[in-house]
């Protein structure tokens, strides 16, 4: 019975692993774009209506590294 706990935990965490590390994936609806948290840039983030201001603590990504959507 532990043995398959075990066996589960590590194909969660792998698929998780799979999922962060692989193809970048759309991050907000059509006519949003994404922000970045000011203290967490690499992890934390949300998304604002194009043409708003990031709300308070967030930034916009520096020119060329937004997350983008790759067919």
């Amino acid at each position: 019975m532990a043995r398959r706990a075990v066996v589960a935990a590590a194909a969660a965490l792998a698929m998780t692993g799979l999922t962060a590390a692989g193809c970048q994936e759309r991050v907000c609806r059509q006519g949003e774009h994404a922000v970045r948290s000011v203290e967490a840039p690499d992890t934390g983030r949300t998304c604002v209506k194009d043409g708003e201001a990031p709300p308070p603590g967030y930034e916009e990504f520096p020119p060329g590294e937004a997350p983008v959507y790759v067919d």
